[in-house]
């Protein structure tokens, strides 16, 4: 809504809530398989994947659209690439034990309005 104060469209208004529609699903997709991934992956692991998406929108640039890669962006991707191998490779000694507990929390409905 404030770019659209800003700089005022030229798009129709069924382009622009379909643009938005777009957007809320891609967003609340990345969220979904975020969370799954730090469920099953852990949180490190998968923030270290999840913080690799602008890079490869770097590589996906050059690759399908033409886009030159700068030397910093080179740079950037070599060591995106060197720390998710070090981060892969680490691997735990010994194995976890979870202990399943149940939360009962006591509670009741009187705040409820009459």
């Amino acid at each position: 809504m404030l770019g659209l104060l800003i700089e005022p469209s030229t798009s129709s208004p069924s382009n622009i809530v379909i643009a938005i529609a777009i957007g809320m699903l891609a967003y609340g997709i990345s969220i979904v398989l975020y969370i799954t991934s730090a469920q099953g992956l852990g949180a490190t692991r998968s923030q270290m994947l999840f913080s690799s998406a602008p890079l490869l929108g770097i590589l996906f640039a050059a690759l399908i659209l033409g886009e030159k890669i700068t030397l910093f962006q080179q740079i950037a991707l070599l060591l995106k690439i060197g720390s998710l191998f070090a981060l892969f490779q680490d691997q735990h000694s010994h194995e976890h034990e979870y202990i399943a507990v149940a939360n009962q929390q006591l509670h009741n409905h009187n705040d409820r309005p009459a």
